[in-house]
C-alpha cells in the first residue's frame, strides 16, 4: 500500500507546482491501480483548503479536482492508529 499525500494530489491540478510530471505518474498509476493506494482521512479537507485558496480558483474548479480524486478508488484510513499500523509503515 502507498499512502498518498495531498500534496501530490495538488500537483494534478496546479501546473507551476514542483515534481508536477512525477505527480501525473502516480496519477495514471492510481487509475491502474487504485487498490494499491489510500489516503489519510483528512486528505480531503488539506487538499480542499489548498485548492479553494488558489488565484482565481472558482468554485466549479474545486468541485471538479474533489470529484476527480473521490472517484480514483482509494481507500480512505483513519488517523492515529489505524494509519500507524500499515504494514507499509514498518
Amino acid at each position: 500500500m502507498i499512502v498518498l499525500d495531498a500534496s501530490v494530489a495538488l500537483k494534478w491540478f496546479v501546473d507551476d507546482e514542483p515534481l508536477v510530471d512525477e505527480a501525473r505518474t502516480v496519477l495514471d498509476d492510481i487509475g491502474r491501480q487504485p487498490a494499491e493506494y489510500l489516503v489519510p482521512e483528512l486528505f480531503m479537507n488539506e487538499l480542499l483548503a489548498v485548492l479553494s485558496r488558489l488565484p482565481d480558483a472558482t468554485t466549479g474548479q474545486v468541485r471538479e479536482a474533489l470529484t476527480l480524486v473521490e472517484t480514483l478508488g482509494m481507500a480512505r484510513v483513519a488517523n492515529g492508529h489505524d494509519l500507524i499500523q500499515l504494514d507499509s509503515l514498518n
